[in-house]
C-alpha cells in the first residue's frame, strides 16, 4: 500500500483529507457558538484563509 502511495502522493494527500484534524473541530465549534449563520461562515472562511500559507510553504 505504502508503494503506491509514494507513486503517487496524490492518493496519500485524499487519505490524509479524511483524517480528522483537531484545530478543524476546533474552529468548527468556534463558528457553531456564534449562533449566526454568517458569523460563522466567516469564522470558517478566514480559518481557510489562515491555513493558505502553511500549504503553500515548500522546504
Amino acid at each position: 500500500m505504502l508503494k503506491s502511495f509514494r507513486k503517487n502522493p496524490f492518493l496519500l494527500g485524499v487519505f490524509n483529507g479524511f483524517l480528522p484534524c483537531p484545530l478543524v473541530y476546533a474552529f468548527l465549534m468556534r463558528a457553531l457558538f456564534e449562533q449566526n449563520p454568517v458569523k460563522g461562515m466567516v469564522v470558517m472562511i478566514l480559518f481557510g484563509i489562515g491555513t493558505v500559507p502553511a500549504m503553500l510553504y515548500q522546504n
